[in-house]
């Protein structure tokens, strides 16, 4: 997991497309696809579900947003790689995270 791959992913949860996403970090849409796909497949879970067209984030990416958005307001983007980590990437358990993230 890098940098990259996490503004990526940032870019999908504010705008809800990776369309939209891909014009805005000037790439391409299978760019996005691409790396949202290799992100889910290194952490193990799925972070959007889609439906009809829409994406629409499951609990593991609305969990990652929270800790990606918190990390980022405190300055402190360097934990970023711990924070994959010291979460040990279950599945099952970041649904679960405390409610402080």
């Amino acid at each position: 997991m890098n940098f990259k791959q996490i503004e990526t992913f940032r870019a999908v949860m504010l705008t809800g497309s990776m369309t939209v996403a891909a014009q805005q970090l000037h790439t391409s849409q299978p760019n996005v696809s691409r790396g949202i796909g290799k992100l889910e497949a290194e952490i193990g879970f799925e972070l959007f579900d889609r439906l009809a067209g829409r994406l629409v984030a499951t609990k593991g990416g609305e969990a990652l947003f929270k800790e990606v958005e918190r990390v980022r307001w405190t300055g402190q983007s360097h934990r970023i790689s711990a924070l994959f980590g010291s979460w040990g990437w279950e599945p099952s358990a970041l649904p679960q995270l405390p409610r402080s993230l």
